[in-house]
């Protein structure tokens, strides 16, 4: 990890859940054309103003559009996981269990990136002016919220770099959406532990976790059945689902950050599709 981002992460500055609601409520203006919008990657590319340089690595932030475009792109990757969704739940009614995990993992990457979108967080994926970028919509200061920008020179995020972001983001984050089920599992999840079964399947040769490798398995359903929705999640048994339930998990408590912004015609209009996925996923069996 390069030492800008570790510079960043060891001062991620608290963030209250009610504060952004009205920040986003003030800040973002409707458009009908939301997913149309530029994206704000293009954008800095064209327009670089303000971003700091290397040497002067992180600077306060301002674009007239940087708001829509941040939510922009959390809806995007929302729709995105919730396309995966859908094939996660065509295959788990066909018996087809084990690739399905893999899909959950992507689908919650996905998911993890969206809620740090709109919990403010957004990184370049790709070089803007020979630079990575990172940027806190809500960044705090004594004197309230500001947007900062931070060069993270040559330093791009990779899966496990984009966990240890959403674990930190999610420790420094306050309010009623914080449960004591998401304190417990923050504290005790590492970095590292969203990918394992993934890699387990896609690294090797030979390993496979149900029997649905020649021809599909049985429709197995009580791992879905007798979730208590308590994010107690074990990782390190590849058989126990833990991706699967792990996206039940983020959907729902992304839909609960959505909601309380989702004023404008277009924003419901989302919403009302992340809930019927979410009701779809529910009731699968």
């Amino acid at each position: 990890m390069s030492k800008e981002l570790d510079a960043y992460l060891s001062r991620l500055p608290q963030r209250v859940t009610d504060n952004i609601f009205l920040i986003w409520r003030s800040k973002y203006q409707q458009d009908d054309n939301l997913l149309s919008m530029e994206d704000l990657e293009n954008s800095l590319n064209l327009n670089p103003v303000g971003l700091p340089s290397r040497l002067s690595e992180t600077a306060k932030f301002s674009s007239p559009l940087i708001y829509n475009q941040v939510m922009r792109e959390c809806i995007l990757c929302t729709h995105k996981s919730l396309a995966i969704l859908r094939s996660i739940v065509r295959d788990l009614s066909s018996g087809q269990q084990t690739y399905s995990d893999v899909s959950a993992y992507l689908a919650n990457m996905l998911m993890g990136r969206a809620i740090c979108l709109f919990l403010g967080i957004w990184f370049s994926p790709c070089k803007v002016n020979n630079d990575y970028y990172l940027i806190d919509l809500f960044f705090k200061k004594p004197t309230g919220y500001e947007s900062r920008a931070f060069n993270i020179k040559n330093f791009r995020m990779n899966h496990e770099v984009l966990w240890k972001l959403f674990i930190e983001l999610m420790k420094n984050t306050q309010g009623s959406h914080i449960t004591p089920q998401i304190i417990s599992f923050i504290s005790t999840v590492k970095p590292s532990d969203f990918a394992l079964h993934r890699n387990h399947l896609q690294y090797s040769y030979h390993n496979w976790t149900f029997d649905d490798l020649c021809k599909d398995d049985e429709v197995g359903c009580e791992w879905f059945t007798e979730y208590q929705f308590n994010l107690a999640l074990d990782f390190q048994n590849f058989s126990s689902h833990a991706n699967k339930l792990l996206l039940l998990e983020l959907l729902n408590f992304f839909i609960e950050l959505f909601k309380p912004i989702a004023v404008m015609p277009e924003l419901k209009h989302h919403l009302e599709l992340f809930e019927e996925n979410l009701n779809s996923f529910k009731n699968w069996i």
